[in-house]
């Protein structure tokens, strides 16, 4: 990651991930991430952080499955006036 809110670090971000409805269930998921993790760390990267729905219970389980965890910060927005 370059940098957000005056930070840069050996971060990655996954923004989007996701497997077509036929192929749930069939493991994809999950080598879609270890490769993903592979390839982080051949690229020294340290870390690697998400965000998702509160409400999102099955990627919830999904990336607890793969051993994420609650970050220690909290994500706040508000609409615009």
């Amino acid at each position: 990651d370059s940098g957000a809110f005056g930070r840069t670090g050996p971060e990655a971000v996954i923004d989007t991930i996701g497997v077509a409805p036929a192929f749930a269930h069939h493991h994809v998921g999950d080598a879609l991430i270890s490769q993903l993790l592979a390839n982080l760390q051949a690229l020294r990267v340290e870390s690697v952080r998400t965000e998702l729905a509160w409400d999102n219970f099955d990627l919830l389980g999904f990336l607890r499955h793969a051993g994420f965890a609650p970050a220690q910060r909290i994500g706040l927005s508000r609409a615009v006036d």
